[in-house]
């Protein structure tokens, strides 16, 4: 049996390598054993190696490469990792177990008190939990073998010291594995992977300003990350309750400072979207970007932007999310402008509903329209009908918009409708109703040869002294 501690290399020298482990099979076979049942001697025909960690897919090939010449690797059995563990659990007697526990909670209480760190323990790995404040020292020396699997590894490890990008690293390629002393009473071997995290780290909340020649913008309380590495450092921002996704690099040595912001409106109110869209045309249009530490003021990073740069300028957006902030501010309502392109009736009901809530009468040309009338209004109507002028009709109603699936309120209305006439058979058929003691009656109409037009007054947004004018008038309650 041969029995070694430390993990079994692939190399050609050196404690616990490949080599070291053949020669030692060797002598395994080299002569009998004393029998100690009977007083003869017997020759050796099978070996155990035993180690407790995995042994890698190298050593095994050098292994079986130089046994396979005596024919000794076919009486060669390997318990390693896993499967000695396995039998370990298999044969272990009851009595052992307890003591083993007793013994493993003694060696984790030790790693807890000595390194601060947590340690969960399963059925199939120990799982540590190591403090930011109290970072622990392992040191692991690797190596990447010449092939497209190698290089790949070793990109993406070199990339990790540059850039501070996370990696990970399979055991293959782990050619040594130290930890802490409190750790190694755990028999902690080599790992099946090593997963190092970015290197990531809070920088702290930032405004960030651009002025232009049309004024100065910014977005202030922008939480930042920092990734550091040996080479470069990135700046970024993608925290959700910010409107916009901002990333800055820079790579001393080079001398060079990249950016790239971007808008991300989907999900905030309009007047989030208009303050990070306002930032956007002032970047657009050119000038100073500037990052300080809202702490204190300090610079971090400032950069001329030419104009144009940044993409184009959008001002009819922006009007018509200034339209809608004045909607959201007036109406209590919050509204919030969907990634989805916008259809002409979308455009047009924002556009009245502004013009309601700046107490502007609102004009709309109409086709055709269909309206209740009472009794007395019937003979109104009929009278206007028959002297053969177009129709005038005043309607008073609630109202509301629509708008991105939104119900807006805007409160009573008063319409002046002017320019219809009777859709043809309808007159027949109020006075058919009319004569016949009809209350309430209904009518279908549509524009004269002049046009038919709607003036409509939204008294909760007209001047006090106008609004009062209109419920005295139609004798409105207050």
């Amino acid at each position: 049996m041969v029995v070694k501690a430390k993990p079994i290399t692939g190399q050609a020298t050196g404690s616990s390598s490949a080599a070291e482990v053949a020669t030692q099979i060797q002598q395994c076979f080299g002569a009998p054993f004393q029998d100690p049942t009977a007083p003869t001697k017997q020759d050796v025909h099978r070996c155990y190696v035993v180690c407790p960690h995995e042994i890698k897919k190298e050593a095994l090939q050098t292994l079986e490469s130089v046994l396979k010449a005596s024919r000794l690797d076919r009486n060669v059995y390997y318990l390693a990792g896993e499967g000695l563990w396995e039998k370990v659990k298999e044969h272990l007697s009851e009595r052992t177990l307890v003591a083993k526990a007793s013994e493993i909670s003694d060696v984790l209480k030790k790693i807890s008190d000595d390194l601060h760190m947590s340690v969960n323990v399963t059925s199939d790995q120990i799982a540590l939990g190591i403090p930011p404040d109290a970072p622990i020292e392992f040191k692991t020396l690797v190596a990447f073998p010449d092939d497209p699997d190698g290089r790949i590894a070793r990109e993406a490890f070199e990339r990790h010291i540059r850039t501070g990008e996370g990696v990970t690293l399979r055991s293959e390629y782990i050619v040594e594995w130290e930890v802490p002393e409190p750790l190694t009473r755990l028999g902690l071997g080599t790992p099946r992977e090593v997963k190092l995290s970015p290197q990531d780290s809070d920088l702290g909340l930032i405004k960030v300003e651009m002025s232009s020649h049309a004024g100065t913008e910014s977005i202030s309380r922008v939480p930042f990350r920092r990734r550091q590495g040996t080479d470069e450092m990135t700046l970024w921002c993608d925290d959700p309750a910010v409107p916009l996704e901002i990333r800055l690099r820079f790579i001393p040595a080079q001398k060079s400072v990249g950016f790239a912001i971007s808008l991300r409106l989907a999900g905030f109110n309009v007047k989030q979207q208009l303050a990070a869209f306002r930032f956007h045309e002032a970047l657009v249009a050119g000038g100073t970007l500037r990052f300080e530490y809202e702490a204190t003021g300090a610079t971090l990073f400032e950069h001329d932007v030419e104009s144009g740069t940044a993409g184009k300028s959008h001002p009819h957006f922006l009007r018509l999310l200034e339209a809608l902030l004045t909607i959201q501010s007036r109406t209590s309502v919050l509204l919030s402008v969907p990634d989805e392109r916008l259809s002409p009736e979308e455009v047009n009901a924002i556009a009245a509903a502004h013009r309601a809530v700046e107490g502007q009468s609102v004009r709309q040309s109409v086709e055709s329209i269909e309206l209740n009338f009472s009794r007395s209004g019937a003979d109104v109507i009929l009278q206007q009908h028959a002297s053969g002028e177009p129709l005038t009709f005043t309607v008073v109603s609630d109202d509301e918009v629509e708008i991105f699936g939104t119900r807006v309120p805007l409160g009573k209305v008063v319409r002046h409708i002017e320019g219809l006439q009777f859709v043809p058979g309808e007159a027949d058929h109020v006075e058919l109703a009319h004569k016949c003691g009809a209350e309430s009656l209904s009518a279908r109409f549509c524009a004269a040869s002049t046009g038919a037009n709607v003036i409509a007054r939204y008294l909760n947004w007209l001047p006090a002294d106008e609004a009062a004018q209109y419920r005295g008038e139609l004798r409105l309650p207050e």
